[in-house]
């Protein structure tokens, strides 16, 4: 009889050990879930998905921006705010005035308080002509920048100045993808800018029978 309570209170013994180690397993796995979560948040890179300007600020769409990321303007940093509605997908470029000038491209990253950066983002701070201008007037002044980003895959673009005295090409190529280049007002006057969009074929000595696009524009300089 001695021998068999000896067994059953070792048994006892036996499961409560096995319980306790069982608590405290559990219990740190659940204080390392928030570190192990943490981490994967942080191998996550951030990420610009688009850009636009108002005023003198500019609103960056992205992903994975942590507490403390700020903007950089062609590696410099500037004054950034966080959207208070997506703090994670939504920053505010602040002040882009003291690092860099209207009419110019930019290369936009951003970087978190731990030190990972996006890759560049090639935006241009001004006015963008695109395929939706066709047909349309579009009044500049004189020393303004405009950028050529004529976009519908896969058709090649070359574009023509009927003036270029009173509107040039002034830089290319671009750094964004797919622009034919920047155009600046020379003077006073009016022009047309023109574009011809080409269907690429694989064999250059066979006719694709596919149309060419046409893009027109007016530009008046005042």
């Amino acid at each position: 009889m001695k021998s068999m309570k000896y067994v059953s209170i070792a048994v006892c013994l036996l499961l409560g050990s096995v319980f306790i180690l069982t608590v405290q397993g559990v219990s740190q796995a659940k204080r390392a879930l928030p570190f192990a979560a943490s981490s994967a948040q942080d191998q996550n890179p951030p990420k610009i998905i688009s850009a636009r300007i108002k005023g003198s600020k500019v609103i960056i769409l992205g992903e994975n921006f942590t507490p403390g990321t700020v903007v950089m303007v062609n590696g410099q940093a500037v004054k950034t705010n966080a959207d208070s509605e997506s703090p994670s997908s939504i920053l505010v470029a602040k002040k882009i005035n003291k690092v860099a000038q209207m009419g110019e491209e930019i290369n936009l990253e951003v970087k978190t308080s731990n030190g990972q950066t996006s890759e560049p983002f090639a935006f241009f701070l001004g006015r963008i002509i695109v395929l939706d201008d066709n047909l349309k007037t579009v009044t500049l002044s004189v020393g303004e920048n405009v950028l050529l980003l004529l976009k519908r895959e896969p058709y090649k673009w070359t574009p023509d100045v009927q003036d270029s005295n009173i509107l040039q090409k002034v830089q290319g190529p671009p750094l964004m993808k797919d622009a034919q280049g920047i155009y600046q007002a020379q003077r006073v006057g009016t022009t047309q800018l023109n574009a011809i969009g080409e269907f690429p074929c694989s064999n250059p000595n066979i006719a694709c029978g596919v149309p060419s696009l046409q893009f027109q524009i007016t530009v008046v300089v005042q």
